[in-house]
């Protein structure tokens, strides 16, 4: 799916792991490898990296901002971790083939669109742009498969 400010979303596909799985088995897996990403997304951006592949570290926070984010004791670090609620907005929802990471709160949605975008502030893409064929990085693909290998 498109990152806009309407729709943030990214789906997962696990239809070459899922081929001949039952039903319940298939939704539990989708659900696992849904948290597992969104804690991969954690990781990376507490690091201030992006978890897309041929993406590379966060720019530094401007000075300013710096400044104003610190005085509110959230540190300096360009983590997207200024009042938490983004990166705690998400919703999992199963398809077909996999599992559709989605950021449902319209406030949340502008700012995870500007993020991934670079609209107003410095790109710092935290979600794969499906439309432009991006996916995460080959180590979160490779514990997405791990995972995947022992529910099955």
């Amino acid at each position: 799916m498109p990152i806009t400010k309407r729709k943030v979303s990214f789906i997962y596909d696990l239809s070459d792991h899922l081929d001949g799985v039952s039903n319940k088995k298939a939704s539990k897996i989708k659900q696992a490898v849904g948290q597992l990403l969104i804690s991969e997304i954690d990781n990376f951006t507490s690091n201030e990296k992006s978890p897309v592949k041929n993406q590379r570290s966060f720019k530094p926070l401007s000075p300013e901002y710096k400044k104003i984010k610190k005085a509110k004791g959230k540190g300096g670090d360009a983590n997207l971790k200024l009042n938490f609620k983004m990166l705690d907005s998400w919703k999992l929802n199963n398809k077909p083939d996999g599992v559709e990471l989605r950021i449902t709160d319209a406030t949340e949605k502008k700012k995870a669109e500007n993020h991934n975008h670079g609209i107003t502030v410095p790109k710092r893409q935290f979600l794969p742009d499906d439309v432009q064929g991006q996916d995460f990085k080959e180590s979160i693909k490779r514990k997405v498969d791990t995972l995947v290998e022992t529910m099955l």
